[in-house]
């Protein structure tokens, strides 16, 4: 993945999560980059930036 489209779909990414209180639900996370051919690695880096800006990452909970 080029650098100019990680650096965009994570500005996405931190854009929505300021709009819900600094959380994104792991799918948010997992769609943004769905289209996209992402290595681990780069899914890695991924989650330790937006923990570094202060982003929660939450599992989606199942409502019964």
């Amino acid at each position: 993945m080029d650098k100019n489209n990680f650096s965009q779909k994570l500005a996405e990414l931190t854009a929505l999560a300021a709009a819900s209180e600094n959380k994104l639900q792991m799918t948010q996370v997992l769609d943004a980059f769905a289209k996209e051919q992402v290595t681990p690695e780069e899914m890695e880096a991924v989650y330790a930036k937006l923990e570094k800006k202060g982003i929660e990452q939450e599992d989606e909970q199942v409502v019964q």
